[in-house]
């Protein structure tokens, strides 16, 4: 009898240690669910729409949709953030908790943009990317508010997802997480569609005034997420600091729905052929077309000017 009480009291703790260890396994599910369920859904969209083609020299191109908050508003409110560095530990910070990191890195680029009118009348922004081998993403945000759903094109090498590399690990699709801060162009809903472009100006564009700052790929996702017209795009850029985050100069091409555009470039004085000038004392200056003639309006445009041979 004896033993028969001891075999039934060990069977029993047996199966209050399991019963409790898959408690905590339960527990601790909830709490990661609870924690990140709109980044492991965002994580989980990751779709390939065309894989890689190495004979034509292009990468492969993917759909990623973003569940949730990404936390930008939150990012605008203490003031952005005049270095990628800053960027990347506010997004650590907020997105991942601190338990792993994200990146954000700086290949160089040269591009193109422009608008025209379909044979129906509509408008449309058309955009190359100078880029070869390298794996590009479709991202889509949802409407929240005041922010409106987007959807823009992002090169995965600025979340440092390398072009020799796809989205099958795990860690790269985390790192995909980062997308959103790194668009290259896009469109949001009220028809508003923005572009960054290299101007190869030499040195960086810093401002440094009592403005909030962001990086500039951050400036095209503020214009996507809460511009309504190229007016108000260009009303919520005046309202930040620009700053770089290559060795060279951006500028930016804003469209909407109206057909009107804009080129918005960070230039000293009144020179806009300058290459050589102060990069910190650059100002933004904008030079508007009517949407009709496609003929820009007032001085600017450095990228017509620059001699690129």
């Amino acid at each position: 009898m004896e033993k028969a009480k001891k075999k039934v009291t060990f069977g029993k703790i047996v199966k209050i240690i399991l019963l409790v260890i898959l408690a905590l396994v339960v527990v601790a599910a909830a709490a990661v669910y609870i924690t990140w369920h709109n980044e492991i859904k965002t994580v989980m969209s990751i779709e390939q729409l065309a894989p890689k083609d190495e004979a034509h020299k292009d990468g492969a191109t993917y759909s990623i949709h973003v569940y949730g908050d990404y936390y930008f508003e939150d990012f605008l409110k203490q003031g952005g953030s005049p270095s990628v560095d800053g960027t990347i530990s506010y997004l650590v910070k907020n997105i991942t908790k601190g338990l792993f990191d994200l990146s954000l890195s700086d290949p160089a680029a040269g591009c193109t943009c422009f608008t025209a009118a379909t044979e129906d009348g509509d408008r449309i922004m058309g955009r190359n990317y100078d880029f070869r081998s390298t794996n590009t993403a479709i991202v889509f945000t949802d409407a929240k508010g005041d922010r409106h759903a987007t959807v823009s094109s992002v090169d995965l090498q600025f979340v440092s997802v390398k072009p020799e590399s796809d989205l099958t690990p795990i860690l790269n699709k985390v790192l995909c997480l980062a997308a959103p801060y790194v668009p290259m162009d896009g469109m949001n809903d009220a028809g508003v569609s923005c572009g960054i472009l290299m101007s190869y100006q030499e040195g960086s564009t810093q401002q440094n005034t009592d403005k909030p700052d962001l990086i500039a790929s951050a400036m095209v996702r503020l214009v996507l997420d809460y511009a309504d017209d190229l007016d108000e795009a260009i009303e919520l850029i005046k309202q930040y600091d620009m700053h770089d985050t290559l060795g060279t100069s951006f500028h930016y091409f804003i469209a909407d729905a109206s057909g009107r555009s804009a080129i918005l470039e960070y230039l000293c004085g009144d020179d806009c052929t300058s290459k050589t000038d102060d990069p910190d004392n650059r100002q933004l200056v904008i030079t508007y077309s009517d949407g009709e003639s496609d003929a820009f309006t007032e001085k600017g445009a450095l990228v017509e000017h620059l001699d690129f041979s």
